[in-house]
């Protein structure tokens, strides 16, 4: 299943750090609050603050009553990315629980693909994506 966006917009914050940054180069905030607020507009539950994280940032929304994470990073000079993830005890303990659905999928994608900014938009499974991030020495 592909549950990892990448695209190339200008629109977004790629050099100024700022003090809510966890690690230098964890720029998202701007696109964090963007896909929470756009989300909202479709009717899902968000929650009211991203989340920083040591790789960039994170936004929880919920689809069907389910909680999922809209992980946000950047790797400098080439692309954004969102990977869709489940959090908490019961997804690290049970795989099944951890599958992201297709109308979680849908509301994220459905978001970006309005967007006149967001370009270059391609969709990965997990797996390759970080698989290839590693291989390439990024964060």
């Amino acid at each position: 299943m592909k549950t990892v966006a990448t695209f190339v917009t200008e629109r977004l914050n790629t050099t100024v750090a700022k003090p809510t940054f966890i690690n230098p180069g964890c720029f998202g905030d701007d696109l964090a609050l963007w896909l929470g607020k756009e989300l909202r507009k479709e009717g899902l539950a968000i929650d009211d603050d991203p989340v920083p994280e040591h790789f960039g940032w994170a936004v929880s929304f919920e689809v069907k009553k389910r909680r999922y994470w809209a992980v946000i990073g950047y790797v400098p000079g080439h692309v954004w990315y969102i990977a869709l993830e489940r959090r908490g005890p019961i997804a690290m303990l049970f795989p099944r629980f951890r599958v992201i659905p297709d109308d979680a999928v849908e509301a994220v994608k459905q978001v970006l693909v309005r967007s006149a900014d967001i370009r270059d938009l391609q969709w990965h499974s997990a797996r390759d994506f970080f698989k290839g991030l590693a291989m390439a020495g990024s964060p």
